[in-house]
């Protein structure tokens, strides 16, 4: 019984034993694969102790740090990754995760490595290893995990300025062709430039080609600016190539200098030390080809090689800022054009009314015999002399008012008036017309219009005459209606209504431009170049009013002048 038990004590034993290895192989193997794995992870792996230091790690630390897994163990993981640089951000992310680790907490970072030229994401977590019944505080370990991510990075930052960069186009579309005026435009683009770039200044350059000069006008500093470098410059000028070392002819499309460059020339030596930059990076503007202004962008923390994938979104921006600035050149030389073309006219126009007055008197002379008697024949000629006469100083008269309203001129001479007796006179002047097309003519002053006004009575008596003169011409029968009245509190009106062939939709919105009339076979019935609305218009703005139309085809017109209301008190005896 005895030799029995012995037996199967002794198979137990043995079955336990090949239980025990095959238990211990497979831990070994299970070992294996996990090291294989971890091996095979791009990310660096470590298990470290309380103070920090490797206790193992994968094979990654010998790519990161230049040693051998062998060599790892015992030593700081901070001094490892620095060793020129110990006080680290990973010693201080040691520092910061101990507490969080006691309890049993994991901590995540993000961090840009200017020693690694990486940008990191880091995760410690807590890990406990119980051997001899050690407590949990005795056998803590963590397991730090840093994977390198400075290709999704620089993949986010790609396409965070790619957004920028549409962004800043965008709003550059949005100026360009909202404004002409031409500041918001550039003040816009060179913060815009600076942000993209991250550099610490942003100028542009106004370019005299001739005298070889720029002058700077337009400047944006960010925060990490120095403080020469903030130093305003607005105004300043520059001699293109000997202080900004570019030629005045053949220009590339870009120039990148750094203060230690041995080629410098002594000019923009200067330039640089008195602000201190260490790169520069310099952008001629062109525009149809030609150079008109340049882009200059300053660092004055690091040496910049300014590479062609950094500099392709700026290159688009300047493209949109030689556009706007070239359109504001435009503007400008088409404002000093009109300006020019309408001294011209009003000079022309002077001139003119002098002949036309003596031409226009002493045929009326000849008409009434005061240089003896004449023919019907010869009084017929002289009534045609009369009548297209008077249309053309009517026209010279037009053409003076409107180079005098473009010219700015114009002044407001302001009195105290009777809307009765002002309207009462109009219709004087306009009966005859209405009378010989055969049409009515109607006035109507409302109760609520005070008995007094002030005004420019000459403007407002050119205003109303215009617009009645248009009415009567363009209705051939039934009446012009001619009301004054309250608007609101603050306004009162002169409204001119008509029962003739109105306005079509499309042509309202042109009504009012200069040299516009409504419709070809109008224009061939109707005398008149098309300036009476439009200095209309301009007299009722330049008087602090508005003129409103409605009509129809068919049914007529109705112009309505609202003008502030000024009411004069009556003088009492």
């Amino acid at each position: 019984m005895e030799n029995e038990r012995l037996m199967q004590d002794a198979q137990e034993y043995e079955r336990v034993k090949e239980a025990r290895e095959r238990l211990l192989a497979q831990i070994e193997r299970s070992k294996r694969e996990w090291e294989a794995t971890v091996d095979a992870m791009p990310d660096l792996v470590c298990l470290l102790d309380r103070q920090g230091r490797v206790v193992r790690t994968n094979h990654t630390i010998e790519t990161w740090c230049n040693i051998s897994v062998k060599q790892s163990p015992g030593q700081a993981l901070h001094q490892l990754l620095h060793p020129e640089k110990p006080d680290s951000y990973i010693k201080s992310f040691w520092e910061e995760a101990q507490k969080p680790l006691e309890q049993g907490q994991s901590k995540q970072w993000e961090v840009e490595d200017e020693v690694l030229n990486r940008y990191l994401h880091l995760q410690i977590h807590p890990v406990a290893i119980q051997e001899n019944k050690k407590s949990y505080q005795e056998s803590s370990f963590a397991v730090i995990v840093i994977r390198d991510i400075s290709k999704q990075k620089q993949a986010e930052h790609a396409l965070a300025q790619r957004n920028q960069v549409l962004e800043t186009l965008n709003e550059l579309s949005r100026e360009i062709t909202s404004t002409l005026d031409l500041q918001p435009i550039l003040d816009v683009a060179v913060k815009s430039v600076a942000q993209i770039l991250n550099v610490t200044s942003v100028y542009i350059y106004d370019l005299d080609s001739e005298q070889g000069l720029v002058s700077l006008i337009a400047e944006h500093y960010e925060p990490a600016s120095l403080d020469q470098e903030r130093v305003s410059r607005l105004g300043a000028l520059y001699a293109l190539e000997a202080d900004l070392g570019i030629p005045a002819h053949k220009q590339r499309d870009r120039y990148i200098f750094h203060t230690d460059d041995p080629n410098l020339s002594p000019g923009e030596q200067a330039h640089m030390k008195a602000f201190l930059g260490k790169s520069v990076l310099r952008i001629p503007l062109k525009a149809k080809g030609n150079f008109i202004n340049l882009l200059e962008l300053w660092d004055s923390r690091h040496k910049r090689a300014f590479t062609d994938e950094e500099v392709a979104p700026i290159m688009a921006i300047a493209r949109q800022i030689a556009l706007a600035i070239d359109n504001a050149h435009l503007y400008e030389q088409a404002m000093e054009a009109s300006r020019l073309k309408s001294q011209l006219v009003a000079k022309v126009s002077h001139e003119l009314r002098t002949p036309l007055g003596a031409i226009l008197g002493l045929s009326q002379l000849l008409e009434v015999g005061a240089y003896g008697p004449i023919l019907d024949e010869q009084r017929d000629i002289l009534t045609r002399i009369i009548s297209r006469t008077g249309e053309l100083n009517i026209l010279v008269g037009d053409l003076l008012d409107q180079a005098q309203l473009e010219t700015g001129n114009p002044r407001l001479k302001i009195v105290s008036f009777s809307p009765a007796s002002f309207l009462s006179q109009v219709e004087s002047t306009t009966n005859l017309l209405a009378k010989e097309k055969g049409i009515g003519l109607v006035t109507n002053i409302a109760a609520d219009v005070p008995p007094r006004l002030s005004g420019d009575l000459d403007r407002l008596r050119q205003v109303l005459i215009n617009l009645v003169g248009n009415a009567i011409k363009f209705t051939e029968q039934g009446e012009v209606n001619i009301r004054f009245c309250l608007h609101d509190a603050a306004h009162w009106a002169m409204q001119v209504s008509d029962t003739g062939s109105g306005i079509p939709l499309e042509a309202q919105a042109h009504i009012f431009d200069a040299f516009h009339q409504v419709g070809y076979s109008v224009t061939r019935k109707k005398d008149g170049v098309g300036l009476g609305l439009s200095i209309v218009k301009q007299l009722v703005v330049l008087m602090g009013g508005e003129i409103l139309l409605e009509s129809s085809v068919g049914q007529g017109s109705t112009f309505t002048v609202i003008l502030p209301l000024k009411p004069v008190q009556e003088q009492t005896a």
